[in-house]
C-alpha cells in the first residue's frame, strides 16, 4: 500500500509589530514591539510515480505554494526540504512529541531559524477519491 500523508502545522517566526501610540509630552509617536508571528500551513505528501520509495509533495501557507522533497519519516524523527518557486531551500527537522504531534525547527537563507509544530496523518489512497 502506498503511504500518503496529510500535514498540517504552524510556523513560528520572531518578528516586529509597528504602530503608533500617544506619548505624554511628545504626542503621537511610532512604536516597535517584538512579536512572535505565526502562520498555518497544510500539505500532502505521497510517493513519486517514478520511484515509489521516494516521498514528495506540496505545501501551502501565507507565503504561497511550495514543494516538499526529501521527506523522511522514522519512529521518532521527521525531516523534509521545503522550497518556494525560485527561492532557496528551507530545511525542517521534527521530533515526535506524543501522538501524531511533531515539534521541530526550520532553517533557511531567506527565513532564518524558527520553530514549527505539525500533525502528520497517514491516509489511505481511497481518501483522495471523491466518491468513496
Amino acid at each position: 500500500m502506498k503511504k500518503i500523508y496529510l500535514i498540517q502545522g504552524i510556523i513560528f517566526q520572531n518578528g516586529h509589530v509597528f504602530g503608533t501610540a500617544y506619548k505624554p509630552g511628545l504626542g503621537i509617536a511610532s512604536t516597535i514591539h517584538d512579536a512572535l508571528i505565526f502562520s498555518m500551513c497544510q500539505g500532502i505528501v505521497g510517493p513519486n510515480p517514478e520511484n515509489e520509495e521516494v516521498l514528495f509533495g506540496t505545501m501551502q501557507d501565507k507565503w504561497g505554494k511550495s514543494e516538499i522533497t526529501n521527506f523522511k519519516i522514522s519512529e521518532g524523527e521527521l525531516t523534509f526540504i521545503k522550497q518556494y518557486k525560485g527561492r532557496p531551500i528551507i530545511n525542517y527537522r521534527f521530533k515526535k512529541n506524543g501522538g501524531n504531534v511533531w515539534h521541530g525547527q526550520y532553517e533557511g537563507v531567506d527565513c532564518g531559524k524558527g520553530e514549527s509544530k505539525c500533525i502528520l496523518t497517514e491516509i489511505d489512497e481511497s481518501f483522495l477519491n471523491p466518491g468513496n
